[in-house]
C-alpha cells in the first residue's frame, strides 16, 4: 500500500511539472518554453505550456454562448493591450446599432492587409472558449462578392464548418508531452501550422499562439489533451488583400 502511494505522488509530481507555467524568459514575456530544470544544473527538464495562450471575450460581454447569431461587421483594429485584434460588430443590424467587439488576445494584429466591405454581414457562434464569425459581402454589384470567416480562440474542428482543423504530426519532448502541429483548411486551401509567427497562404492566415498537446504515457494519469489556441482567417474575394 505504501508503494501504491508512492507511485501515485510520484505520477502526481512528474505531471505537474509537465504543465507548470512560467514566462519565457522571467521577464513577463509570451511565448513557449523550451524547458525549466527541476532543481539543478543537470536536472531533467520539463516541457512547459503558456499559461494562457489566446483568449477570446467580448465588450461588452456576453453572458452565454450563442450560435448562428445575425452580425454585421463595423471593422477590426489592432489592441496592443493584449497583443490582439479586436473585431468590431453589430448585434443588431439596425439604427441604433448594438456595438460588441470581439477581442482575441496574443494574435497580434491579425487582419492587417484584409478589407472590410461596407454592409458585410453574416453569424456569429461561440462554444466555450472558441469564436466563429463567418461574413459575407453584400453588395450588389458586377466585381462584389466574397467571405470572411474567422476561428479565434480554441482552434477546433465542428464551431465553424468553413473552416476545418486536423490534429497531425506528434514530437514528444522530455519525455513529458506531445505537442502537434494542425492542419487548417477552408475554401479549398490548407497551412500546416504550429506555435510561431503568422502563416500567411491565401486565402488562410494563421497564427497558432501555443500548440495541441497531450500528456505523453508517462505516468499513464489520462490527463485530457488540450486544445491549440489562435486565430484562423479565411478571407476570399472582397475582402482578400
Amino acid at each position: 500500500m505504501l508503494r501504491l502511494a508512492s507511485i501515485v505522488s510520484a505520477c502526481a509530481l512528474a505531471l505537474g511539472g509537465c504543465y507548470l507555467s512560467h514566462d519565457r524568459d522571467g521577464s513577463g514575456g509570451s511565448g513557449s518554453d523550451t524547458g525549466i530544470g527541476g532543481g539543478g544544473g543537470d536536472s531533467p527538464p520539463f516541457m512547459c505550456h503558456t499559461s494562457a495562450g489566446a483568449t477570446v471575450r467580448f465588450e461588452p460581454p456576453m453572458t452565454h454562448d450563442v450560435s448562428g447569431v445575425r452580425v454585421t461587421l463595423l471593422g477590426a483594429s489592432a489592441d496592443a493591450a493584449v497583443n490582439g485584434t479586436r473585431i468590431h460588430l453589430d448585434l443588431c443590424g439596425g439604427t441604433p446599432p448594438c456595438p460588441v467587439d470581439l477581442v482575441v488576445s496574443d494574435v497580434g494584429d491579425a487582419l492587417s492587409g484584409l478589407t472590410f466591405p461596407p454592409g458585410a454581414s453574416g453569424t456569429l457562434t461561440t462554444h466555450g472558449d472558441a469564436a466563429f464569425v463567418s461574413l459575407t459581402d453584400q453588395r450588389d454589384c458586377a466585381s462584389c462578392g466574397g467571405d470572411l470567416d474567422i476561428l479565434a480562440g480554441a482552434l477546433t474542428s465542428g464551431i465553424g464548418p468553413s473552416i476545418t482543423v486536423h490534429v497531425e504530426g506528434t514530437s514528444c519532448l522530455d519525455n513529458c508531452g506531445d505537442t502537434r502541429s494542425l492542419s487548417i483548411g477552408s475554401h479549398g486551401g490548407s497551412v500546416l501550422a504550429s506555435a510561431g509567427p503568422r502563416i500567411d497562404d491565401p486565402p488562410l492566415h494563421v497564427v497558432v499562439v501555443t500548440d495541441y498537446a497531450e500528456p505523453c504515457a508517462r505516468c499513464r494519469c489520462g490527463t485530457p489533451p488540450i486544445d491549440a489556441t489562435g486565430i484562423a482567417i479565411a478571407a476570399t474575394g472582397a475582402f482578400a488583400r
